[in-house]
């Protein structure tokens, strides 16, 4: 059950918010130069990536313990995997504070801005907070999340102070980080400089369990088929009674690259796996059709959950040759809105 944050809390926030303007992080730091905070009352530590050093989209994102730090990772390195980045920003959970225009901000933290009395004046000078998690729509954060919000900003005015001042200093290009952290016994909060942890988003690996089933897909004869395979958000906010906030619909979609066809497409539903639908729609194609030659993909969960299986199958799997399923993706998209 959603529970809004007070007033008073979003006060602190803006005053928090403010005053991390004012110090200007983003001229010390790079986005990938992470401030690790470990609060009092968590198992896991938060990670906060300063944005705004290129001089543009100033902002700072906040990924609660290990999972979020694989979260930040899978956005760091989206150069390198070829995802694209729309996807990557609605597969992951964290906390962003952003500086930009009066449209940007949601109406919702628009009233509180109203009703707390605050003024902000021209372009880029708004903050206003967006709560990321995956398969929804970004949505203004919760109480929990606000509360998290202000200690992670409490502690990035005292790191970066002390980082400007010449008292803290961390080679980050030898992998050091700067941390604050919260003595489990007596509460006192204290700096430090120590490795930054590293994370990476794993992936399911799946087998079939049924060995007669694997044997009669083994047993199909090989087509002359590259199948292109791939998921992607729609970006179409859709309301749920049953949830606390927009979802983000996500399709998988299958297409026949020679014959330019889409030979499947579905949403999935909330307790819909990534994985299994990819294994389950392999299967059936494949006791339908045959075993196709290769298949295109560039999604992790689709090349790992298949990897075994194209193996057993001698079906070759590529990771590149996505132009024809981007476009036919940014053609749902159109006709959505």
């Amino acid at each position: 059950m959603r529970k809004e944050a007070s007033l008073d809390l979003w006060r602190e926030l803006y005053q928090v918010t403010d005053e991390i303007k004012k110090a200007k992080p983003w001229e010390a730091l790079f986005d990938t130069e992470l401030l690790c905070i470990q609060p009092k009352d968590e198992e896991e530590p938060i990670f906060v990536s300063i944005m705004g050093r290129a001089g543009q989209c100033f902002g700072y994102s906040v990924y609660e313990g290990m999972s979020g730090l694989a979260d930040f990772d899978m956005i760091a390195t989206v150069e390198e995997t070829g995802l694209p980045k729309d996807y990557v920003m609605f597969e992951q959970n964290s906390l962003c504070c952003f500086w930009g225009d009066r449209e940007d901000v949601p109406p919702m933290q628009k009233k509180n801005i109203t009703a707390l009395g605050l003024k902000y004046r021209g372009r880029g000078q708004w903050p206003y907070f967006e709560s990321y998690k995956r398969r929804y729509i970004p949505y203004t954060p919760d109480e929990r999340e606000v509360k998290l919000l202000l200690v992670a900003g409490r502690q990035i005015l005292i790191l970066v102070e002390e980082m400007l001042a010449g008292t803290l200093r961390a080679n980050f290009d030898a992998g050091d980080a700067l941390w604050r952290i919260c003595d489990k016994k007596t509460g006192e909060w204290h700096s430090d400089v120590a490795p930054q942890p590293y994370k990476q988003k794993e992936y399911p690996m799946l087998d079939l369990q049924d060995e007669v089933l694997k044997k009669r897909l083994q047993r199909r004869p090989m087509i002359d088929t590259c199948v292109i395979m791939e998921f992607a958000y729609l970006n179409a906010p859709v309301k749920d009674d049953k949830e606390d906030r927009p979802v983000n619909p996500l399709v998988f979609m299958a297409v026949d690259e020679d014959e330019e066809l889409i030979i499947s497409m579905n949403l999935l539903n909330s307790g819909e796996k990534e994985e299994e639908v990819a294994l389950g729609f392999f299967v059936n194609y494949v006791l339908q059709y045959g075993r196709p030659a290769a298949i295109r993909a560039r999604n992790p969960w689709i090349l790992t959950a298949l990897e075994k299986m194209c193996d057993d199958c001698d079906v070759e799997m590529y990771e590149d040759g996505m132009e024809m399923i981007d476009m036919l993706i940014a053609d749902l998209r159109a006709r959505m809105r």
